[in-house]
């Protein structure tokens, strides 16, 4: 279940992967999440449904919050 303060790595080309925090999840136009790198930069959004496939992924090892 993803919720506020989620954590998970992404990928942003190169063969460079980020870790970020869920910062706010939105549910108009369409769901889509706002992910907040951990080492700060900017904000970046993803559909709701990838970043659950990617924690699917990720497997139980990832750092999650409540």
């Amino acid at each position: 279940m993803i919720g506020l303060g989620t954590h998970v790595v992404i990928d942003v080309g190169a063969g460079r992967r980020v870790g970020c925090r869920v910062a706010a999840i939105r549910h108009a136009p369409f769901s889509y999440v706002e992910l907040e790198p951990l080492d700060g930069g900017a904000r970046r959004t993803m559909p709701l449904r990838v970043v659950e496939a990617l924690l699917l992924a990720q497997g139980p090892s990832t750092p999650r919050s409540a």
